[in-house]
């Protein structure tokens, strides 16, 4: 019975529904490519989203052990300076402070 209404058709009619088949086809195979894409992007967004957040981490730490370090260093310079206006000998400030001559005489 389909061969006989197969038959029933021309061949204009059987080269639209094959064209319209292919065609079908073809924009199934665009719409899963943009679903793809789709997907990749968002795969990507999600990485990049990551990496930056790991980034501004890590400058934060780097900046927070900067600032402690700098902080640090400037807590040892008052101590110097305060031990040096007291007329304390340069060794007991090197002792207590850990700095160099050189810095010590430079406050």
């Amino acid at each position: 019975m389909a061969v006989e209404t197969a038959l029933e058709f021309s061949k204009e009619e059987l080269e639209y529904f094959r064209n319209m088949s292919r065609l079908k086809y073809e924009l199934d195979e665009q719409d899963r490519k943009t679903r793809m894409e789709r997907k990749l992007r968002r795969a990507q967004e999600k990485t990049l989203k990551k990496m930056r957040k790991e980034i501004q981490d890590e400058v934060r730490a780097e900046v927070r052990e900067e600032v402690r370090t700098e902080v640090r260093t400037q807590e040892k310079h008052e101590t110097a300076q305060k031990m040096k206006a007291y007329g304390e000998p340069i060794e007991k400030i090197i002792a207590f402070t850990g700095l160099s001559p050189e810095e010590i005489e430079n406050l």
